[in-house]
């Protein structure tokens, strides 16, 4: 029959170069340490495949964290390492079945059945949490056969088995569960069947994987030391699990029963992680060797170098007596052979320089390790899990972690000598499904592999039906990166040296890269308080899409999730950015700003008058800004004759007087408020009346106007007009005004008040021209008020007395006429001229002089 093998696709990062390992190291499901894996491909490809140049030795920083054996394959090889291989789930051979388990297998020897068993997950797994362990037995005929019992724990890796000869059970403890989830459940394996036994075996220890479980023959109970716990990056020391857990068997009880107890001793100088542990029945103790020693700082580790025994319940360190030692050592199988007296450690890693997977193998007896050069030794690997097989006398081993990957082989160890169970050819399984298949995106370089182990010459391979951009190699892996988008059915297919040839499709499905097509939000905008819903859309991408957000208004938190949503608490106009990456690392973004506007506020508040007058408008004008939606306005306090409106500016007649406060409200659509308030005082109107002291006046004689003024918003202004001559007008309600003009005048007071009022109140009177009182007259009594009166003087003045009374006369006549103004000349000529005429002597024309010498005018 000719043998079927599948194929898979391996993700890696663009442009690739020679495949590169990253570190990997924290529990057994994720023991690939990409230093093992890359050495194991150089040699291999350097051997019988050839065609590939050596690449430097990677730099081993720290084990990596806590996820699943194929999740730390897919990111091995997404970045550009070690492409991750799987054996079959059938091999056809012969008519033998083998196992296709993960790397970290349990293995312990089953008296009760007189086989090997095998406990792990299928490496196909889906990964979920429903899919079973998967118990497998081994017969001294070189013969897989996989049972099923009725209950099996549930899938997980990196759990441990040993067998307690008190129960005649193989006992199971923890391991780790999809998705990091740490177990501490304990199982018995008694006559074929799973028993869980976590409820009545006591305080179980913490959660962990990959612990050291092995029988102390000399103390009579199993041991459990050391194990990654579900602890992150933080690190197992970090989390108790260096107590030493014990399970003792319960008296005459078979399969069931028993109770687990800590050790008081501290033991946190034992390193706890990736060491190995078995019973070495010639010395009497529990030997330990290898192991991490410490963590710090979440970034780089130390590995042991040493040798350590557990007898009694306390653990003394043998590093300092013991001879030969395998160096700092992790990952190592070990087993006691009671045939040959001696403890017996394969393979594993040299920490100390991250020098990759070593096929070494070595014995321990009475303080001292030998290295051995036994025929036919397997290949280099870690993780590899040993178990003495007293019905055939021989040291078991199953699998581990190659150079490309997980390995499916069985070997067995006796005089000496390892000896390969399995057939000489067989490829890789399928990395998601027996389907065989896979996604990556467009350009970005992907694995194909199809090699598996090989033990006897050389093979060639064939790929076809290639996506453009990809070409055929012959050789276990094809790097190629794929140009265009679509499914493509490639097939597989290799030959060996010796004939053997088999074929094996892969479905490989090429995604367009991812790209985020939109953001949207459930609001045009926001404020603070006032959640929204951001919406992510994208397309493409391999897998699952994560996303991430970057530029939020404060008070939102990104997550990954499509749709978030985000109550801000400022505002302001944000940048927001939305990512997402693929499940093979590829990632795009897109931003789309948001704004979240402040919450209502009235900037500006005001009258457009603080004072008026009664039976004067007013506006009151409100400028607000901010809040979502309409602004609604609220007036409260108005005078009466003001009808409230919702508007921004109000315009009113007010119809009564008083002091008035109005209050304003903006409400926006969320129902947040904005306030402010307007003074303003009415003041009743204004009323005026002009009066006059008298209707009637003469010359030069005085008139009061009296204005009497009534309401109205001071400070007022007053002035007049139509005022005679010799009369001012000023800012005064009470005016004196003495005329220098006659005639009829009508004056009118103009009073405008501090609210823009103006009223205006006239008033008329007669100013007369002046009237001589009445008095002596003729030759002149001394009782004349007339200001010329002395001019009458008596005939027997002297001529020359008499000239000069004239001209005095005459002089303040013309004084007189000056200071009156020119208005009164015409009155004051005749005036003077009256008097010269009645002055007897003077010459009646204006009372000039006669020359001197010149006597009257007379008769004769």
């Amino acid at each position: 029959m000719r043998p079927e093998f599948q194929a898979l696709a391996i993700p890696r990062h663009r442009a690739p170069q020679n495949p590169h390992c990253e570190p990997l190291l924290r529990s057994r499901r994720q023991l690939l340490a990409p230093a093992i894996v890359l050495l194991t491909v150089l040699s291999l490809l350097a051997g019988p495949f050839g065609g590939h140049t050596s690449a430097p030795l990677p730099t081993w920083t720290h084990p990596p964290g806590g996820s699943e054996l194929l999740d730390q394959a897919r990111a091995s090889v997404a970045s550009g390492q070690a492409p991750f291989s799987a054996p079959p789930s059938a091999l056809a051979s012969g008519g033998f079945a083998f196992p296709n388990l993960a790397s970290d297998v349990a293995l312990a020897y089953d008296p009760a059945l007189s086989v090997v068993v095998a406990v792990a997950e299928n490496l196909t797994s889906t990964g979920n949490a429903t899919d079973p362990l998967e118990t497998w037995s081994f017969d001294g005929g070189n013969n897989w056969t996989q049972l099923a019992p009725s209950a099996s724990p549930s899938g997980r890796v990196g759990t441990t088995l040993t067998y307690d000869p008190f129960t005649n059970a193989l006992l199971l403890f923890g391991g780790e569960a999809p998705l990091g989830n740490y177990l501490g459940d304990t199982w018995s394996f008694f006559g074929g069947s799973w028993f869980n036994i976590t409820a009545t075996s006591g305080p179980a220890p913490p959660a962990r994987a990959s612990a050291s479980f092995a029988w102390d023959g000399a103390d009579r109970y199993a041991v459990l030391y050391g194990g990654v716990g579900a602890n992150g990056s933080n690190w197992s020391t970090s989390l108790g699990l260096t107590p030493t857990w014990t399970f003792v068997a319960a008296n005459g009880s078979l399969g069931t029963a028993g109770a687990w107890s800590s050790s008081s001793q501290p033991s946190k100088a034992v390193p706890p992680d990736f060491g190995a542990m078995a019973y070495d029945g010639a010395d009497g103790y529990l030997l330990y060797e290898g192991g991490l020693a410490h963590y710090h700082n979440a970034t780089a580790w130390s590995a042991a170098s040493g040798t350590w025994k557990f007898v009694s319940g306390v653990w003394t360190n043998l590093s300092a007596i013991v001879s030969g030692s395998p160096g700092h050592s992790l990952l190592s199988g070990l087993a006691y052979d009671a045939l040959d007296g001696y403890v017996l450690l394969f393979g594993g890693i040299d920490g100390s320089n991250g020098s990759g997977p070593s096929n070494a193998t070595l014995t321990y007896r009475a303080g001292h390790w030998s290295t051995l050069a036994p025929g036919g030794s397997p290949s280099a690997r870690t993780s590899s899990n040993l178990a003495y097989d007293p019905a055939t006398n021989r040291v078991i081993l199953y699998g581990g972690l190659g150079g490309f990957g997980p390995l499916g082989d069985t070997w067995a160890y006796a005089g000496v000598r390892w000896t390969f169970t399995a057939p000489t050819l067989w490829v890789a399984g399928a990395l998601t499904g027996a389907s065989g298949a896979f996604e990556t995106d467009v350009g970005l370089s992907v694995a194909l592999y199809a090699s598996g182990v090989l033990t006897v010459g050389s093979a060639a391979y064939t790929y076809t039906q290639l996506p453009t951009g990809c070409s055929s190699v012959s050789a276990p892996i094809d790097w190629c990166a794929p140009a265009a988008s679509g499914t493509f059915a490639i097939v597989v297919s290799i030959y060996s040296a010796s004939g053997e040839s088999v074929t094996a499709p892969l479905l490989l499905t090429v995604n367009p890269d991812p790209k985020v097509t939109a953001i949207t939000y459930s609001l045009p905008a926001s404020e603070p308080g006032v959640a929204f819903v951001l919406t992510s859309s994208a397309l493409g991408g391999s897998g699952s899409l994560s996303y991430a957000y970057s530029g939020l208004p404060a008070g939102c938190v990104g997550l990954n999730a499509k749709s978030i949503q985000c109550t801000p608490t400022t505002a302001g106009i944000f940048p927001v950015t939305a990512s997402v990456r693929d499940g093979l690392g590829q990632t795009a973004s897109l931003t789309a700003p948001y704004q979240v506007v402040p919450r209502p506020f009235i900037s500006q508040a005001v009258g457009s008058a603080g004072r008026i007058d009664l039976g004067m408008p007013v506006r009151f004008t409100v400028l607000a800004g901010g809040g979502l939606g309409y602004l609604a306005y609220t007036y409260n306090g108005l005078p009466s004759g003001c009808s409230p409106r919702n508007a921004s500016s109000v315009v009113c007649m007010p119809g009564e007087t008083g002091h008035f406060t109005v209050s304003i409200t903006t409400t926006d659509a969320e129902g947040f408020v904005a306030g402010a308030s307007i003074g303003l005082i009415v003041n009743p109107a204004l009323l005026e009346q002009l009066t006059a002291s008298t209707t009637s006046v003469t010359l030069r004689s005085t008139i009061t106007l009296q204005l009497a003024l009534n309401g109205g918003t001071g400070p007022y202004s007053v002035s007049y007009t139509g005022l005679p001559l010799g009369c001012t007008s000023a800012n005064v309600t009470q005016l004196a005004c003495t005329p220098d003009a006659t005639g009829t005048f009508t004056v009118t007071a103009t009073v405008s008040d501090a609210a823009g009022a103006v009223l205006s109140s006239p008033v008329t009177f007669v100013v007369g021209p002046y009237q001589a009182p009445p008095g002596g007259g003729g030759s002149g009594g001394s009782g004349s008020s007339s200001p010329f009166a002395f001019l009458g003087a008596p005939d027997f003045l002297p001529g020359f007395g008499l000239g000069v009374a004239v001209v005095l006369a005459a002089l303040l006549a013309v004084t007189e006429r000056a200071r009156r103004s020119r208005r009164i000349a015409s009155e004051g000529d005749n005036l003077v001229a009256g008097l010269l005429r009645e002055a007897p002597g003077l010459d009646a024309e204006f009372g000039r002089l006669p020359e001197p010498g010149v006597g009257r005018e007379g008769p004769g």
